[in-house]
């Protein structure tokens, strides 16, 4: 069970980070450097391999554990939080 846990967390943050970069890819690098735009799929694609290259594996207790996964969801939504304010700034 906790393996399809773990799988779900996976896969919910991945999509959470995805859109965040889909967001953040459409409002700073599409008009300042012309990039074109990215597809939720593309952008969850690009946040998989950055995981996959620079993930570290540390072995902690349950509550590490816990703090971990509210960040790898919370993290994304503040990010976008704040770049929704700074794209009117520009």
């Amino acid at each position: 069970m906790g393996f399809l846990i773990s799988v779900a967390i996976l896969i919910v943050s991945s999509l959470i980070s995805g859109f965040a970069l889909k967001l953040l890819w459409g409002w700073f690098l599409v008009p300042n450097l012309g990039l074109p735009v990215i597809s939720l799929v593309q952008s969850t694609g690009i946040v998989l391999i950055v995981e996959l290259l620079t993930h570290n594996y540390i072995p902690m207790g349950k509550e590490e554990r816990l703090r971990g996964i509210i960040h790898k969801i919370a993290d994304p939504i503040i990010i976008v939080a704040i770049a929704w304010v700074l794209q009117f700034l520009m």
